[in-house]
């Protein structure tokens, strides 16, 4: 949290957080759609948009314009390590 309340200085913002699609259904571009459906309303309300993105997510986020911000690493012992990055998309970029 110390992460988004130094980089998103904004009053209001929109986070983009834990958009999962069940794995019958990945790789057809359903989550793709949950991240334009966000960064649309964002764009309406003229608010930049937060997430925490997942490996998985990166490059979606990345699509939809949204810029690295840095990262953290966690080791998690027997199942290797997880990287997470911090992604911003400011409203004005849009």
């Amino acid at each position: 949290m110390a992460k988004e309340t130094e980089l998103m200085t904004e009053d209001k913002y929109v986070v983009l957080q834990a958009m999962v699609v069940h794995p019958d259904y990945q790789r057809q571009g359903i989550g793709a759609e949950l991240i334009q459906w966000g960064v649309d309303r964002a764009d309406k309300e003229k608010l930049s948009c937060w997430c925490h993105a997942s490996p998985a997510g990166y490059q979606p986020y990345f699509k939809a314009g949204f810029l690295e911000q840095g990262s953290n690493e966690y080791d998690l012992g027997i199942f290797g390590k997880y990287t997470f990055w911090y992604m911003v998309r400011r409203h004005d970029s849009a």
